[in-house]
Protein backbone atom coordinates (compact mmCIF):
# COMPACT_ATOMS: atom_id res chain seq x y z
CA UNK A 1 0.00 0.00 0.00
CA UNK A 2 3.05 2.37 0.58
CA UNK A 3 4.33 1.83 -2.74
CA UNK A 4 1.12 2.36 -4.79
CA UNK A 5 0.15 5.68 -3.10
CA UNK A 6 4.22 7.12 -3.24
CA UNK A 7 4.48 7.65 -7.27
CA UNK A 8 8.17 8.12 -6.76
CA UNK A 9 8.34 4.52 -6.23
CA UNK A 10 6.56 3.92 -9.28
CA UNK A 11 9.25 5.09 -11.25
CA UNK A 12 12.80 3.10 -12.68
CA UNK A 13 14.72 4.86 -9.91
CA UNK A 14 12.43 4.20 -7.37
CA UNK A 15 12.26 0.46 -8.22
CA UNK A 16 15.99 0.41 -8.27
CA UNK A 17 16.32 1.61 -3.96
CA UNK A 18 13.70 -1.15 -3.54
CA UNK A 19 15.56 -3.71 -5.06
CA UNK A 20 18.64 -2.45 -3.68
CA UNK A 21 17.26 -2.25 -0.31
CA UNK A 22 15.92 -5.77 -0.51
CA UNK A 23 19.59 -7.31 -0.52
CA UNK A 24 20.23 -7.06 3.38
CA UNK A 25 16.68 -8.75 4.29
CA UNK A 26 17.83 -11.12 1.89
CA UNK A 27 20.79 -12.60 3.41
CA UNK A 28 22.86 -10.89 0.67
CA UNK A 29 21.32 -12.76 -2.18
CA UNK A 30 19.82 -10.54 -4.54
CA UNK A 31 15.49 -11.25 -4.71
CA UNK A 32 13.94 -12.40 -7.98
CA UNK A 33 12.57 -9.04 -10.22
CA UNK A 34 9.09 -10.12 -10.63
CA UNK A 35 5.47 -9.21 -10.58
CA UNK A 36 2.55 -10.87 -8.94
CA UNK A 37 2.78 -14.75 -7.81
CA UNK A 38 4.07 -17.75 -9.22
CA UNK A 39 7.05 -18.51 -11.89
CA UNK A 40 7.73 -15.99 -14.93
CA UNK A 41 5.64 -16.89 -17.81
CA UNK A 42 4.45 -15.26 -21.31
CA UNK A 43 1.07 -15.34 -22.01
CA UNK A 44 -0.38 -15.64 -25.68
CA UNK A 45 -4.17 -14.56 -25.49
CA UNK A 46 -6.24 -15.07 -28.23
CA UNK A 47 -5.96 -13.25 -31.45
CA UNK A 48 -6.92 -13.87 -35.17
CA UNK A 49 -6.19 -16.96 -37.04
CA UNK A 50 -5.65 -17.01 -41.03
CA UNK A 51 -8.93 -16.81 -42.90
CA UNK A 52 -9.90 -14.34 -40.08
CA UNK A 53 -10.99 -16.81 -37.58
CA UNK A 54 -10.61 -15.57 -33.84
CA UNK A 55 -9.92 -17.98 -30.66
CA UNK A 56 -9.99 -17.73 -27.36
CA UNK A 57 -7.26 -20.25 -26.36
CA UNK A 58 -4.55 -19.41 -23.70
CA UNK A 59 -1.06 -20.45 -24.27
CA UNK A 60 1.66 -19.89 -21.32
CA UNK A 61 5.18 -20.41 -22.50
CA UNK A 62 7.86 -21.08 -19.27
CA UNK A 63 11.21 -19.76 -20.29
CA UNK A 64 12.97 -22.22 -17.74
CA UNK A 65 11.20 -25.12 -19.16
CA UNK A 66 11.47 -23.58 -23.24
CA UNK A 67 8.14 -25.08 -23.05
CA UNK A 68 4.38 -24.26 -24.49
CA UNK A 69 1.18 -25.41 -22.15
CA UNK A 70 -2.43 -24.42 -22.81
CA UNK A 71 -4.19 -23.20 -19.90
CA UNK A 72 -7.45 -22.24 -19.40
CA UNK A 73 -9.80 -20.44 -22.11
CA UNK A 74 -11.65 -16.95 -22.67
CA UNK A 75 -14.73 -16.77 -22.30
CA UNK A 76 -15.18 -15.15 -25.45
CA UNK A 77 -13.09 -15.78 -28.85
CA UNK A 78 -11.34 -12.81 -29.95
CA UNK A 79 -8.67 -11.06 -32.10
CA UNK A 80 -7.46 -7.42 -31.73
CA UNK A 81 -7.47 -6.86 -27.94
CA UNK A 82 -5.17 -6.03 -25.97
CA UNK A 83 -3.92 -7.40 -22.06
CA UNK A 84 -2.27 -5.84 -18.70
CA UNK A 85 -0.71 -7.44 -16.04
CA UNK A 86 -2.00 -6.08 -12.55
CA UNK A 87 -1.66 -7.92 -9.12
CA UNK A 88 -0.44 -10.82 -10.77
CA UNK A 89 -3.39 -11.35 -12.63
CA UNK A 90 -3.76 -10.76 -16.27
CA UNK A 91 -7.00 -8.55 -17.88
CA UNK A 92 -7.71 -8.63 -21.50
CA UNK A 93 -10.48 -6.15 -22.90
CA UNK A 94 -12.11 -5.08 -25.96
CA UNK A 95 -10.96 -6.47 -29.16
CA UNK A 96 -13.14 -7.97 -32.39
CA UNK A 97 -15.23 -10.88 -32.05
CA UNK A 98 -15.78 -13.79 -35.28
CA UNK A 99 -17.41 -11.00 -37.67
CA UNK A 100 -15.15 -7.75 -36.75
CA UNK A 101 -17.54 -6.04 -34.44
CA UNK A 102 -16.38 -4.49 -31.42
CA UNK A 103 -16.12 -5.90 -27.90
CA UNK A 104 -16.72 -4.16 -24.88
CA UNK A 105 -16.54 -7.78 -22.54
CA UNK A 106 -13.40 -7.56 -19.95
CA UNK A 107 -12.60 -10.79 -18.66
CA UNK A 108 -9.40 -11.45 -16.04
CA UNK A 109 -7.01 -14.37 -15.87
CA UNK A 110 -5.91 -15.87 -12.63
CA UNK A 111 -2.38 -18.20 -12.65
CA UNK A 112 -2.48 -19.47 -10.18
CA UNK A 113 -5.99 -21.05 -9.98
CA UNK A 114 -6.12 -20.85 -13.69
CA UNK A 115 -8.95 -19.48 -13.88
CA UNK A 116 -11.00 -16.58 -15.44
CA UNK A 117 -14.00 -14.70 -14.45
CA UNK A 118 -16.15 -11.79 -16.00
CA UNK A 119 -15.82 -8.35 -15.04
CA UNK A 120 -17.83 -5.22 -16.25
CA UNK A 121 -17.74 -4.08 -19.90
CA UNK A 122 -16.35 -1.29 -20.63
CA UNK A 123 -18.01 1.73 -21.53
CA UNK A 124 -16.89 1.97 -24.53
CA UNK A 125 -16.55 -1.29 -27.20
CA UNK A 126 -13.63 -0.99 -29.26
CA UNK A 127 -10.98 -2.88 -31.50
CA UNK A 128 -7.04 -1.82 -31.72
CA UNK A 129 -7.23 -0.08 -28.84
CA UNK A 130 -3.82 -0.08 -25.93
CA UNK A 131 -3.98 -0.64 -22.41
CA UNK A 132 -1.66 -0.17 -19.34
CA UNK A 133 -1.19 -0.93 -16.02
CA UNK A 134 -0.65 2.48 -13.88
CA UNK A 135 -1.26 3.16 -9.75
CA UNK A 136 -3.44 0.18 -9.30
CA UNK A 137 -5.95 0.36 -12.19
CA UNK A 138 -6.17 -0.55 -15.56
CA UNK A 139 -6.28 2.13 -18.50
CA UNK A 140 -8.01 1.58 -21.97
CA UNK A 141 -6.81 4.09 -24.28
CA UNK A 142 -7.98 4.79 -27.49
CA UNK A 143 -9.25 2.43 -30.77
CA UNK A 144 -11.97 2.41 -32.88
CA UNK A 145 -15.11 0.67 -33.07
CA UNK A 146 -17.09 -0.64 -36.13
CA UNK A 147 -16.94 3.50 -37.90
CA UNK A 148 -15.07 5.47 -36.19
CA UNK A 149 -11.75 6.31 -34.40
CA UNK A 150 -11.93 6.64 -30.69
CA UNK A 151 -10.82 9.11 -28.49
CA UNK A 152 -12.35 7.66 -24.78
CA UNK A 153 -9.45 6.86 -22.04
CA UNK A 154 -11.53 4.60 -19.64
CA UNK A 155 -9.81 3.46 -16.23
CA UNK A 156 -10.48 -0.13 -14.42
CA UNK A 157 -9.92 0.26 -10.60
CA UNK A 158 -10.28 -3.73 -9.15
CA UNK A 159 -11.03 -2.43 -5.73
CA UNK A 160 -14.20 -0.99 -7.11
CA UNK A 161 -15.20 -3.21 -9.65
CA UNK A 162 -15.93 -0.03 -11.53
CA UNK A 163 -15.25 1.55 -14.84
CA UNK A 164 -14.76 5.73 -14.91
CA UNK A 165 -14.09 8.00 -17.91
CA UNK A 166 -11.12 10.10 -17.37
CA UNK A 167 -9.46 12.47 -20.06
CA UNK A 168 -9.66 11.73 -23.79
CA UNK A 169 -6.99 11.23 -25.73
CA UNK A 170 -6.05 14.52 -27.52
CA UNK A 171 -6.31 13.12 -31.12
CA UNK A 172 -8.87 10.30 -31.64
CA UNK A 173 -6.49 7.19 -33.05
CA UNK A 174 -6.30 3.16 -33.30
CA UNK A 175 -3.47 0.95 -33.73
CA UNK A 176 -1.70 2.62 -31.46
CA UNK A 177 0.94 1.99 -28.17
CA UNK A 178 0.71 2.84 -24.97
CA UNK A 179 3.49 2.51 -22.10
CA UNK A 180 4.15 3.43 -18.62
CA UNK A 181 6.96 5.75 -17.23
CA UNK A 182 7.36 6.67 -13.82
CA UNK A 183 3.85 6.86 -13.24
CA UNK A 184 2.53 8.42 -16.37
CA UNK A 185 0.91 6.97 -19.38
CA UNK A 186 2.90 7.85 -23.05
CA UNK A 187 0.87 7.14 -25.81
CA UNK A 188 2.78 6.79 -29.11
CA UNK A 189 1.99 6.76 -32.62
CA UNK A 190 -1.49 5.48 -34.39
CA UNK A 191 -3.48 5.73 -37.44
CA UNK A 192 -5.52 9.21 -37.45
CA UNK A 193 -8.17 10.87 -39.42
CA UNK A 194 -6.90 12.59 -42.61
CA UNK A 195 -8.75 15.57 -44.24
CA UNK A 196 -10.12 12.73 -46.89
CA UNK A 197 -11.96 11.03 -44.46
CA UNK A 198 -9.39 8.40 -44.41
CA UNK A 199 -6.92 6.99 -41.94
CA UNK A 200 -3.00 8.34 -41.88
CA UNK A 201 -0.08 7.31 -39.45
CA UNK A 202 1.03 9.40 -37.25
CA UNK A 203 4.04 10.81 -35.29
CA UNK A 204 2.22 12.20 -32.31
CA UNK A 205 3.18 11.47 -29.21
CA UNK A 206 0.77 12.04 -25.85
CA UNK A 207 1.39 11.62 -22.28
CA UNK A 208 -1.00 11.51 -19.35
CA UNK A 209 -0.72 11.85 -16.24
CA UNK A 210 -3.32 10.08 -14.05
CA UNK A 211 -2.84 11.89 -10.75
CA UNK A 212 -3.31 15.25 -12.89
CA UNK A 213 -6.19 13.44 -14.93
CA UNK A 214 -4.42 15.37 -17.92
CA UNK A 215 -2.67 15.19 -21.20
CA UNK A 216 0.44 16.82 -22.85
CA UNK A 217 1.45 16.72 -26.39
CA UNK A 218 5.58 15.66 -26.30
CA UNK A 219 7.81 16.06 -29.51
CA UNK A 220 7.31 14.18 -32.39
CA UNK A 221 8.72 10.97 -33.16
CA UNK A 222 11.31 10.87 -36.26
CA UNK A 223 8.95 8.83 -38.05
CA UNK A 224 4.92 8.42 -38.21
CA UNK A 225 4.05 4.97 -37.61
CA UNK A 226 1.16 2.92 -36.79
CA UNK A 227 0.29 -1.17 -35.61
CA UNK A 228 3.93 -1.03 -34.10
CA UNK A 229 6.06 -2.00 -30.52
CA UNK A 230 7.23 -0.48 -27.97
CA UNK A 231 8.60 -0.97 -24.30
CA UNK A 232 9.93 0.88 -21.57
CA UNK A 233 13.68 -0.09 -20.52
CA UNK A 234 15.94 1.69 -18.10
CA UNK A 235 13.21 4.33 -17.74
CA UNK A 236 13.27 4.94 -21.48
CA UNK A 237 10.63 4.13 -24.40
CA UNK A 238 11.67 2.54 -27.21
CA UNK A 239 9.77 1.92 -30.62
CA UNK A 240 10.04 -0.39 -33.23
CA UNK A 241 8.24 -1.20 -36.39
Amino acid sequence: NTVRAWPALLGAKGKGVLYASLTPVAGGVKPLLRLGFGPRRIYLLGGCLLGGKVVSAVWAYDPALDAWCEVASMATARGRHDVVALGGKLYVMGGADYRGMSLAEVEVYDPKADGWQPLPSMPTARKHLAAVAVAGKVYAIGGSDDVNLCDAVEAYDPISGSWTQVASLPVARSHHTATVVDGKIYVVGGEIDDAEGGCVATDRVDAYDPAADSWKWLAAMPTARDSHAAAVVDGKVYVTG
